[in-house]
């Protein structure tokens, strides 16, 4: 439709701009080919790897089962960019998924030295990384900040619960 075929010409008449590529993977993302828009993102990545390219990339390979490549271009994307805020918390979050507490606390806690303990939802993952390794001492008063936050947040109000119940 038109909606496609915009994005389309865009692209025609601007190949060498990243964000050309960008507006054309948005479009099959939108219609649940992530693979197709993975590859648009892959185009734009190679004119620009830019922080709105390689979160949009990393997403669509993600969402298409290709979890391999997703981490391949977060590995190259980090080493390229290692200050990258969204980046940084798509590998914390990636190290929570993989259980490795002690990577996650890293990248959690250097976050945490640079935006401070504003993050509720950072926090409170990085309160249960700690908690998983036994680190209550840690994570408890972590865990109160993070839902003093948020306080209508379901995860940080049971991370909180969850972590004075386990520490006695």
């Amino acid at each position: 439709g038109e909606a496609w075929e915009g994005p389309q010409k865009l692209r025609a008449q601007n190949a060498g701009a990243p964000d050309a590529h960008v507006l054309v993977g948005d479009a099959p993302g939108l219609r649940g080919d992530f693979r197709g828009a993975a590859e648009d993102y892959r185009k734009a990545a190679n004119l620009a790897f830019t922080e709105p390219v390689g979160m949009r990339m990393i997403g669509a390979l993600q969402r298409s089962g290709q979890a391999a490549a997703a981490e391949r271009v977060l590995s190259l994307f980090l080493q390229q960019n290692p200050r990258s805020v969204p980046a940084q918390l798509l590998a914390a979050g990636r190290m929570m998924e993989q259980r490795k507490w002690a990577d996650a606390v890293r990248i959690y806690e250097g976050l945490r030295r640079r935006l401070g303990d504003r993050d509720a939802v950072m926090l409170n993952n990085l309160a249960w990384a700690y908690s998983e390794q036994g680190d209550y001492d840690r994570a408890v008063p972590i865990a109160a900040k993070a839902w003093s936050l948020d306080e209508e947040s379901p995860a940080a109000a049971d991370t909180y619960g969850w972590l004075l119940f386990k520490s006695g």
